[in-house]
């Protein structure tokens, strides 16, 4: 399995460059992730953070992807985008937000990775999210 991370913008973009920017990926699994325990009791028990901090969440996709150099035929690619603190998933009677063209990053000129995914070669936004870095394992 090979794991990439990226902690920045550039990192972010040669990143998604190498992966040929998920062009006609397959979104099989999309996960938003919540730091959240329970007492015994039941009372829900919140990270010892910044309140400011009570947003972040971690979003974990799952994609089948073979159209890069060097992907297996039958290839899954793992993104986990942490710390993030907004996001946007669309999907209506038109667009499938599953069926990845193109994603790209975009540079807001801040410390934050802004990712878009878009559906169709009409480029309609799917996914739009901000993160502090993402994960990239090939399984």
């Amino acid at each position: 399995m090979k794991i990439t991370r990226a902690g920045s913008v550039k990192e972010a973009r040669a990143l998604f460059k190498y992966l040929n920017v998920c062009h006609d990926a397959s979104l099989r699994k999309l996960a938003v992730k919540k730091q959240r325990e329970m007492e015994e009791d039941g009372s829900l028990i919140y990270p010892d953070v910044d309140s400011a901090d009570f947003v972040l969440c971690d979003i974990e996709m799952e994609l089948i992807l073979n159209s890069y150099e060097g992907a297996k035929i039958d290839q899954i690619v793992r993104l986990q985008f942490e710390r993030v603190r907004q996001f946007m998933l669309r999907q209506d009677s038109q667009h499938d937000f599953s069926d990845v063209y193109a994603v790209a990053v975009e540079d807001e000129g801040s410390s934050n990775i802004h990712i878009v995914c878009y559906a169709t070669k009409d480029r309609i936004v799917v996914v739009d999210l901000f993160c502090d870095s993402l994960v990239c394992k090939e399984l």
